[in-house]
């Protein structure tokens, strides 16, 4: 049976070649047994051979045509012949010893070439033939071993010479009476090299079939590309921006659970792919590295199988700048290949239709993606610009409005609030608006629009509406989820919130945001053992983290923990740019610790810069809140109201606004913004009975109203 397959192949290798085809990609997952034998799929890399390439290489037109250009290396790792290891030209004998790997691999069971990781593998295949001792029967040693010779001039040259000799041994009396005795042995060894292709094969056809079931999910990471030697820091910008670009491709395929960028980001140049694919609960791991020279894009990637380490596939692509988007198709179409998944048509379509043809644009947009995602104040400002770069290149590129809409919301939301949110919230709206326009099942836009829906226009009824179609397009989305717990929180649908921002920590584990965004749902419900669990658990991920921190210092200031708040919220300044949020805390903790001279310099200070500059009117308000100050406090909100401050949304669950709740201002307020008091007061946990720190008693302030 095996020697019928390997007859097979090289038949299969021997016609392509004489019409001019090489493979430069033969390995057993390229391989197919059906009822009619074994056949060799996949010459997505293949290429005619070219008069002119030859010419130019000074080959003639017969074996020694060459292929592949110099210095640019095509295939897979454990299969490659030494030329293309070395990255020169390639002629037919480079797919004979490939296929001297794999007939190897068929009767020994495992690789011919092993190593950890690809420049290992490509030592051993550069080191010579391996020990041919355990091939049986051992009338195949003569014959892989002439495949597998390092000097192509000492190899087979040509596949009909490969197979004539297979054939003769399959004719002999010797392997004739051998394979009636280890025919089914050998014959396993094969089926376990093709394993993954045939049942790749099997199930995306099944799903033409009727009742067939669904694959079960399978989960990968997309590590951020690091620099390649001799690369530049804005291959930085580059690397996370193919490596977003790729998760969102993987993402259109069903039966794969991609890791989000947010969750893998924080795998610096030096990390160990298998270590962070276990850390993020994957099982394949995209690991590569990329470098921009001018308008040349390099780029190198393994496919690495946490379980074992094995590297299951490996590339380099030297390519034009232009050409990105097919450096994307191959790598999304070789993790699909290794987990048996299918790219369903409509899911391709999406991928097309969110691309643009003017690669300046493109670059403009992965530019506004790394800086919107380091989230501060100088990255959003940068970010905007590069998205408006983009639309500038090409108006109706869809992606580029839904990351503008994206900047815009945060420009104008708490912790930032660097706009006026009524000016923030109208682009922000628009961009969004015009995204869907231009792309309704962009689940990105969904969720900007969700987001400035409720958050600004308080209109909570569209804003979920815009949350479950979002989640509906792409549930792995874990800003969708994330976004959408908020919104529950604030509702005061606890139980749901939890639900969703775990959802989005699933999706993301090693997340900062997703692992703050559960802890904030707990603080919501009043269950601050937990939200401060997952405050420190954040924290011990990045100790900076002013999320973490600030919720921390609320659970603490909500168990009238004042002294340990204080300390949180003044360690939180410490630590972070002048943010009028963290000043605002810092002055309410002060005033609930009986600190009122020092809440009141804070708030003068605020006061002062809101004569020349914008400081949103409800971090004011939250200080007077610390100090018992009511009347001055609800002036305060009110100009937060005129503002359209999202920061209003925080009122019902809160536990800061506690001291409000039973003033009618308070429900006259909650009111307004599309909420009602009755639901306000159902909502409403009651809070568990908590240790009060010790306080140094000190005169209570008059009442200050807000100066003009």
């Amino acid at each position: 049976m095996l020697l019928r397959w390997a007859i097979q192949l090289a038949d299969g290798l021997d016609r392509a070649h004489r019409v001019g085809v090489i493979h430069r990609d033969l390995k057993p997952s390229n391989i197919i047994v059906t009822e009619s034998g074994a056949k060799l799929l996949d010459f997505g890399i293949a290429k005619l051979l070219d008069q002119e390439v030859e010419a130019q290489n000074g080959a003639t037109s017969g074996d020694d045509a060459t292929l592949t250009q110099r210095g640019r290396i095509i295939g897979t790792a454990a299969y490659m012949s030494p030329e293309q290891v070395r990255g020169v030209p390639i002629d037919k004998r480079s797919d004979l010893f490939s296929f001297g790997a794999v007939l190897y691999e068929m009767t020994v069971g495992r690789r011919a070439f092993g190593g950890s990781n690809p420049d290992a593998i490509s030592g051993a295949i550069l080191k010579g033939s391996p020990l041919l001792g355990d091939v049986r029967p051992a009338t195949l040693v003569p014959i892989i071993s002439k495949a597998l010779q390092a000097d192509r001039t000492r190899r087979y040259q040509r596949a009909s010479d490969m197979h004539a000799d297979l054939q003769r041994l399959q004719q002999s009396a010797v392997v004739r009476a051998h394979n009636g005795r280890r025919g089914l042995a050998l014959a396993a060894a094969l089926f376990v090299a093709v394993a993954v292709t045939a049942f790749g094969y099997f199930v995306t056809h099944a799903r033409s079939s009727p009742g067939a079931a669904a694959p079960a999910r399978r989960s990968v990471a997309v590590l951020p590309f690091k620099p390649l030697a001799g690369g530049t820091s804005e291959d930085d910008y580059l690397g996370l921006g193919l490596s977003e670009a790729l998760i969102t491709e993987l993402g259109a395929f069903r039966t794969i659970a991609v890791r989000p960028l947010s969750a893998s980001r924080r795998y610096g140049a030096d990390r160990d792919a298998v270590s962070a694919g276990r850390e993020l609960g994957a099982e394949l791991v995209v690991d590569g590295a990329i470098q921009r020279s001018a308008d040349r894009l390099r780029v190198n990637v393994a496919l690495v199988r946490v379980a074992d380490g094995l590297t299951v596939w490996t590339d380099r692509f030297d390519v034009a700048w232009t050409d990105v988007f097919r450096v994307q198709d191959a790598i999304a179409e070789q993790v699909g290949r290794a987990l048996a998944a299918a790219l369903p048509g409509e899911g391709r379509e999406r991928i097309i239709r969110r691309r643009t043809g003017d690669a300046a644009a493109y670059e403009a947009y992965l530019k506004g993606r790394y800086f919107w995602n380091t989230r501060t104040t100088d990255g959003l400002q940068k970010a905007l610009g590069y998205f408006q770069q983009a639309i500038d290149r090409d108006a109706e590129y869809a992606p580029a409005y839904a990351g503008l809409a994206d900047t815009y919301a945060m420009l104008g939301s708490m912790p930032y609030a660097l706009m006026r949110p009524s000016d923030a919230s109208a682009k922000a709206k628009a961009a969004a608006t015009h995204a869907l326009a231009l792309d309704e099942s962009l689940a990105e836009a969904h969720v900007s629009l969700a987001f400035v829906t409720y958050a600004f226009d308080w209109d909570w009824g569209a804003g979920e509406r815009h949350f479950k179609r979002a989640i509906e397009l792409d549930p792995n989305y874990a800003t969708a989820h994330m976004w959408y717990a908020l919104y529950l929180g604030q509702l005061g649908r606890i139980d749901q919130a939890v639900s969703e921002a775990q959802r989005a920590r699933e999706l993301e584990p090693l997340s900062l945001i997703g692992t703050y965004s559960v802890g904030l749902a707990h603080y919501f419900g009043r269950r601050y053992d937990t939200a401060a669990e997952y405050a420190r658990k954040a924290l011990e991920i990045d100790p900076n983290f002013p999320s973490g921190r600030r919720l921390l210092a609320q659970v603490y200031a909500a168990e009238r923990r004042h002294t340990d708040a204080l300390r949180e919220f003044q360690r939180l300044n410490e630590s972070t740019a002048t943010n009028w949020l963290h000043l605002g805390l810092l002055a309410y903790a002060y005033g609930r610790a009986g600190d009122h001279a020092k809440a009141h310099e804070i708030l003068d200070r605020m006061e002062l810069a809101s004569r020349t500059r914008f400081v949103p009117a409800a971090q004011i308000a939250i200080g007077y809140v610390g100090l018992d100050d009511r009347d001055a406090a609800f002036q305060w909100l009110d100009r937060a109201y005129a503002e359209r401050s999202q920061a209003l949304n925080f009122l019902k669950m809160d536990p800061i606004f506690d001291s409000l709740r039973s003033d009618a201002r308070y429900r006259d307020l909650v009111v307004r913004i599309g909420l009602t008091p009755a639901d306000a007061d159902r909502a409403m946990p009651s809070p568990s009975p908590t240790p009060v720190s010790p306080l140094p008693v000190k005169s209570p302030s008059p009442p200050r109203s807000p100066r003009r």
